[in-house]
């Protein structure tokens, strides 16, 4: 017999449950009989169990996260407490055409539909609502949202569900005040959120969250930093400023050393929030190995020249000031990949490992299960090389500029002739399925930010994944790339201990090694 939306709620222990719930069927394009796991009967009963009506779904990427969050938003449609879904652009059509698909026959009941598009077409929707009624879920983007979040109240929407918890990070946004704002007193309105790590670069991205689920633990930022944070001073030379003692001034600034109360921190985090991890889900392995290489000689000379003659009238030890530095970063991070702008005549033999590691994960075997590579870059430029120098395996581009990224997704997945999807590491959220076809991925150009890497390797290594996993992150040697993976592994230790269920046997033990960061 079939399983339908009843039993769904019923096992969640929702109290209130329409009838009609058992008329709607719950499908899985891969499994024919389905039934959801424990983890998502657990999500759904959490948007029902916190006196104030908000909770999180912090769980790793590729847990199943949205098929209860779908189900709590068909939930306050159907009980008149209409919801707004806030997700990237990229995900609008996809969390409408999953929403159908998986709950059989929901359109005879609800109606939902996105609201985006240029202002004229929004003008036109909101005439046709005040004439018909609005619908039950309306999905649309923060930046939408924050603009016309009034309009919302108007046609008394009473709940929210935001995917990427990083819209919450800094509280002062004009987003998290659109938000405040909407959902008024708390305990007025449901919300869930949900995000694959609530941190995505420093702890410091853990404030907003805790502050929009629980907003009386901390009484303000200042509070939060003298609670977990530890800073140390540092000097800072900045450039065209005048002073009376030297052409160059001196400034002071805090920089983050460390965190410290960890355990409080996990304790106030968690306390409307829950994180599964992936290997309750019995997937399988991954593996994410570094590859150190060296440049060629004269790749290696010039790029050193390069840095060297940049950072030559600072030798006193002075830090950069922001904008030189960062300028002065973006260049070395491209020449890696880029000779010519050092004035190198020569590919680079990053473009070699590159292609050495792709020929070995066996993306030459053709037939009608070719193999296929998740290719990651940060750069436009990059991503135009990388396009170029392969295109014999009729790669599919996803970045900023690409007018349809499904179409591209598509190609990669069901074109047997595209063995490789390039892509930049800002357009991969919500990219499912990828899973599928592809089991090897490749960091082109290295992110220091742990929530963009997490969101990256976990196209590959989530629910539906049959094959052993494998990552590369080349690293070639006396470069910045060796700092960025560098960052990345630190940083993700920072977040694993918060956001992570730790092993206390292993803590107790002492079998942690401090010295080696590990990635997985």
């Amino acid at each position: 017999m079939p399983y339908t939306l009843k039993p769904f709620f019923q096992e969640a222990q929702v109290p209130v449950v329409p009838d009609w719930f058992g008329e709607i069927i719950l499908r899985h394009r891969k499994i024919a009989d389905f039934k959801p796991r424990w983890e998502q009967v657990e999500g759904l009963n959490m948007g029902f169990a916190y006196p104030n009506l908000r909770c999180a779904l912090f769980d790793e990427q590729g847990t199943g996260k949205t098929l209860p969050a779908q189900a709590f938003a068909i939930w306050q449609g159907a009980t008149g407490n209409k919801i707004v879904c806030l997700m990237p652009r990229t995900l609008l059509r996809q969390f409408e055409g999953n929403l159908y698909f998986t709950y059989e026959g929901i359109h005879k009941h609800l109606r939902c539909e996105i609201y985006h598009g240029l202002p004229k077409e929004r003008d036109a929707q909101v005439a046709r609502w005040s004439s018909f009624g609005a619908p039950d879920i309306v999905v649309t983007t923060p930046g939408v949202f924050m603009k016309e979040f009034e309009l919302f109240r108007l046609f008394k929407y009473q709940s929210l569900l935001m995917d990427e918890a990083k819209y919450l990070a800094n509280p002062d946004s004009k987003i998290c005040t659109a938000v405040d704002i909407f959902m008024g007193v708390e305990g007025e309105k449901y919300a869930m959120v949900l995000n694959g790590t609530p941190a995505k670069n420093t702890l410091e991205d853990l404030y907003g969250n805790i502050k929009f689920l629980t907003p009386k633990i901390y009484h303000g930022p200042r509070h939060f930093q003298n609670k977990h944070i530890e800073y140390k001073k540092i000097a800072i030379k900045v450039r065209g400023m005048k002073s009376t003692r030297s052409d160059n001034k001196m400034r002071n600034i805090d920089v983050i050393e460390d965190y410290k109360n960890l355990d409080e921190l996990v304790d106030n985090l968690y306390k409307q929030a829950r994180r599964v991890e992936k290997s309750s889900l019995n997937l399988p392995p991954l593996t994410e190995d570094t590859v150190p290489f060296d440049l060629s000689e004269a790749h290696k000379a010039a790029y050193e020249e390069f840095v060297q003659q940049r950072l030559l009238e600072f030798n006193d030890g002075s830090i950069l000031d922001g904008t030189t530095s960062a300028g002065l970063r973006l260049a070395a991070f491209q020449s890696i990949m880029r000779p010519e702008i050092l004035g190198v005549n020569e590919e680079s033999l990053l473009l070699e490992l590159i292609e050495e590691l792709m020929l070995d994960a066996g993306i030459e075997k053709g037939g009608m299960n070719p193999t296929k590579v998740f290719l990651m870059a940060h750069y436009q430029k990059t991503i135009e090389l990388l396009a170029e120098r392969f295109k014999r395996f009729e790669p599919a581009i996803i970045y900023g500029k690409t007018s349809n990224p499904t179409r591209q997704k598509e190609r990669f997945m069901y074109d047997n002739d595209c063995r490789l999807l390039i892509i930049n590491y800002q357009s991969i959220a919500g990219l499912d399925g990828i899973q599928d076809v592809s089991y090897t991925g490749i960091c082109a150009e290295p992110t220091s930010v742990p929530g963009d890497y997490d969101q990256a390797r976990d196209r590959l290594h989530r629910g539906g994944q049959i094959n052993p996993v494998q990552i590369y992150l080349p690293k070639p040697r006396g470069t910045l790339y060796v700092k960025a993976i560098h960052d990345l592994q630190v940083k993700k230790g920072w977040i694993d201990r918060v956001v992570s269920v730790r092993d206390f046997k292993e803590e107790l033990l002492g079998m942690h090694d401090e010295e080696e960061v590990e990635l997985a």
